[in-house]
């Protein structure tokens, strides 16, 4: 079975567009309200599988509110990891829209997805995707640095703090345990400041008390 949210809310209103090119959102549209973190908005997801179609996401709508944490659940093949990258905008919805705080992410490019994602959204692999050639500072601050931003020394520090990797600035990916290795993917997910946070089983590979920190 498809997921299928049960907290849906009627959307009452369209979202702002975002210019790629100038960072800025069209004053067109009416504004959404900022304390709604992403909007889900009748968002399907469908495969082909041979002459079938499978769906893996039917008419899902849900608002998200800022500062809260939702948790998908639901068994193997229910569409936990397609709601995510649809809503991540790590793939796109066969129809529907995703909206993340007043940008729907759906009517921009691909490349503008990309750039608007990488200054707004934060992700958390399972497989952690770090860069085996950079230190984990330099881990932590690509997203910033593909954007062409400095990154602020006194936030990365607090989250390296935060997060348990301090005096670990220098190593490799390769020299990092499995939890290590989370630590850092956490910790570029939050870098940017983004709007929201997806994490695809964030504490998997952490023990009870740093999962707790994270997460609190």
């Amino acid at each position: 079975m498809p997921l299928r949210p049960q907290n849906a809310r009627p959307q009452d209103a369209r979202p702002q567009t975002w210019n790629p090119h100038t960072s800025q959102l069209q004053t067109s549209l009416p504004t959404l309200s900022t304390d709604t973190a992403v909007r889900l908005v009748q968002v399907t997801k469908t495969y082909p599988d041979g002459p079938e179609v499978v769906t893996a996401l039917r008419s899902v709508s849900l608002a998200i509110p800022r500062g809260s944490f939702t948790a998908i659940m639901g068994p193997s093949g229910s569409g936990k990891s397609t709601f995510l990258s649809c809503a991540a905008g790590l793939d796109s919805p066969t129809s529907g829209q995703v909206i993340v705080g007043d940008v729907d992410i759906t009517a921009l490019s691909p490349d503008a997805v990309t750039r608007f994602r990488r200054d707004h959204i934060g992700f958390v692999f399972q497989a952690y995707n770090l860069v085996g050639h950079l230190t984990v500072a330099e881990n932590i601050q690509l997203p910033m640095l593909l954007g062409g931003t400095r990154p602020d020394p006194g936030w990365q520090a607090s989250l390296v703090d935060a997060v348990g990797l301090t005096g670990m600035e220098d190593r490799l990916p390769g020299e990092l345990s499995g939890g290590q290795a989370q630590r850092v993917a956490i910790a570029r997910a939050l870098v940017t400041r983004p709007a929201v946070v997806f994490a695809d089983e964030p504490t998997g590979a952490l023990d009870t008390r740093t999962g707790q920190q994270v997460l609190g």
